[in-house]
C-alpha cells in the first residue's frame, strides 16, 4: 500500500475498493 494510492483517491473512495478487493480475494481462495 503505497502513499500515492492515498493521494490519487479519496479516502472512502479507497476503503471501499480495499474492502471489495478482500471480498473477491476471499471468494478466489
Amino acid at each position: 500500500m503505497n502513499p500515492m494510492n492515498k493521494i490519487m483517491f479519496p479516502q472512502p473512495l479507497f476503503n471501499s475498493g480495499k474492502v471489495v478487493f478482500d471480498i473477491v480475494s476471499i471468494k478466489i481462495s
